[in-house]
């Protein structure tokens, strides 16, 4: 058994799509999280303001910069 599965984000909707799963639409409770609560967009946002604090004069030191804050990111939510 398949099930067609999407999440009703409009930009990923297509005609085509809706009239071939149209046929076949078996809901199956699930709710589907908001792109916006996506956890890792949040984590760009931090990671810039941790670089951007350490104040990159060229973009070599933001390259450096970048893992290094990542990892101390990571390390600090375990």
């Amino acid at each position: 058994l398949w099930m067609f599965q999407q999440d009703n984000e409009p930009k990923n909707h297509i005609k085509s799509g809706k009239g071939m799963a149209s046929g076949y639409n078996r809901g199956f409770g699930v709710v589907f999280p908001s792109p916006d609560l996506n956890p890792i967009e949040n984590m760009w946002i931090v990671l810039k303001k941790h670089v951007n604090a350490r104040k990159p004069k060229h973009f070599v030191e933001i390259h450096r910069f970048c893992p290094e804050e990542w990892l101390k990111m990571v390390l600090c939510t375990n």
